[in-house]
C-alpha cells in the first residue's frame, strides 16, 4: 500500500457499518501509514513531510467524509457516477455516514506540530486558485515541496518537468525550513551517490551525457563477444522484482559461463531504494536518465516493464519480452543467443 492511497482508503472504509466503525477504520489505517514511514530508510526530514502527507488525508478524510467516499459512488447497476448532478445526489446520500464530535473537530495536528516538522500549518491551507497566487504565495510555495523532492506514493523519486526546479525553490522566498528539508535530502543524494562510485558494476550517472539515442549501443559495446542479458525495471515494480527472484536459479546455474546481466533502471527508482535492492541482484547495474530510459523502452516497442532483451555475442537482438517471465522459456533463448553464428 502506498503511504497515501484514497483508493485503498476508500476499499477498506466502504464495508464499515456505522459511523464508529469507519472512524476507527480510518484512524487505523492512517496509523498503519505513520508506522511503516517510521520504520522506512528515508531521511527525518523527508518521514517528516510524508507523515504530514498522511496526515492531511486522515483530517480530509474524517472532516470532508461524504466528499471523499462520493468520488467512488456507484449506481445500482454498478456503473460509476460521471455527471456532477449524479455525484451532488451521491454526496446527499453519503453526508450522515461521518458525523464528528466536537472533540474529533478539535482534532489537534500531530506531526505538524513537533519541532522537527519541516513546514507550518500554512502548507495544509486549501489550495489556491492560480489566480489567487498572489493572495498566497507561501501556501504555494510550500505544496512544490513533494514534487521537488520527488515524493510521492511510497516516496517514488519523479523528474519534475522543469529545468532544475530544486535550485529554483532554494533561490526563492520560501521559508528556510522548508527549504531544510530539500537540502538533506540532496545532500542524502550526494552521499549515496559516492558510496556508488566505488562500486565497479554499478553505473550512476556515469552515462548522463550519452545522447539517449546512443545509450543502448553505449551499454552493449562493454560487453562485446558476450551474450547480454538486458532487465529493464524499477524499484517499485513488483513483477520486476518477482523475475529477479524467479531467475535467480538460472542465474546461479549458468554462473562462470560468458553471459552478462545487464539491469537499467532510471529516476523513477528511488536512488536510496535501488542502492539496496542491487546487492541482491548480481549483474551490472545502470541508473539512466528518465530520457535514455523512455527511448530504450520505446526503442523496444514497450509500453511497461519488466522488458526483457538478449543480444548475442555478435550484438545482434535475438529476443525480446514484455512481461514477467517464463524461466523455461528464457534459460531457452539465451543458450539460443550463446549457440547463435
Amino acid at each position: 500500500d502506498s503511504f497515501t492511497d484514497d483508493d485503498e482508503t476508500y476499499l477498506k472504509v466502504k464495508d464499515c457499518n456505522t459511523p464508529a466503525e469507519r472512524m476507527k477504520c480510518l484512524t487505523d489505517i492512517f496509523n498503519q501509514r505513520f508506522a511503516k514511514i517510521k520504520s522506512s530508510k528515508y531521511t527525518t526530514a523527508a518521514k517528516d513531510l510524508l507523515s504530514m502527507g498522511v496526515e492531511e488525508r486522515y483530517v480530509r478524510w474524517t472532516r470532508e467524509f461524504a466528499l471523499e467516499f462520493s468520488a467512488y459512488g456507484m449506481d445500482e447497476d454498478g456503473t460509476v457516477y460521471q455527471s456532477s448532478e449524479d455525484f451532488h445526489k451521491n454526496y446527499q446520500k453519503c453526508k450522515d455516514m461521518l458525523p464528528l464530535t466536537e472533540e474529533e473537530k478539535a482534532y489537534t495536528w500531530k506531526y505538524l506540530n513537533e519541532p522537527t516538522s519541516p513546514c507550518s500549518k500554512a502548507f495544509w491551507e486549501p489550495t489556491v486558485h492560480i489566480s489567487d497566487v498572489s493572495k498566497n504565495p507561501y501556501n504555494c510555495n510550500l505544496r512544490q515541496i513533494p514534487s521537488l523532492l520527488g515524493v510521492r506514493g511510497e516516496g517514488e523519486i519523479i523528474y519534475a518537468k522543469h529545468k532544475d526546479p530544486i535550485e529554483g525553490f532554494l533561490s526563492g522566498d520560501a521559508p528556510e525550513d522548508c527549504k531544510n528539508v530539500i537540502r538533506e535530502y540532496q545532500a542524502e543524494q550526494k552521499r549515496i551517490a559516492q558510496q556508488l562510485a566505488n562500486q565497479e558494476s554499478v553505473f550512476y550517472k556515469k552515462y548522463d551525457d550519452v545522447a539517449p539515442e546512443n545509450i543502448l549501443q553505449t551499454i552493449l559495446d562493454k560487453y562485446k563477444g558476450k551474450t547480454v542479458v538486458i532487465d529493464i525495471w524499477a524499484t517499485w515494480c513488483g513483477p520486476c522484482r518477482a523475475g529477479h527472484k524467479a531467475m535467480k536459479p538460472m542465474k546461479e546455474e549458468m554462473k562462470g559461463e560468458n553471459i552478462q546481466f545487464v539491469y537499467i533502471t532510471s529516476p523513477s527508482s528511488p536512488l536510496a531504494t535501488w542502492q539496496e535492492m542491487i546487492k541482491e541482484i548480481d549483474g551490472d547495474h545502470y541508473y539512466l536518465t528518465k530520457e535514455q530510459y523512455n527511448y530504450i523502452l520505446d526503442k523496444y516497442e514497450s509500453d511497461g516493464i519488466p522488458t526483457y532483451a538478449i543480444y548475442d555475442p555478435q550484438g545482434k537482438m535475438t529476443f525480446k519480452k514484455i512481461g514477467y517471465p517464463d524461466v523455461s522459456q528464457f534459460k531457452n533463448e539465451i543458450k539460443k543467443a550463446q549457440e547463435s553464428k
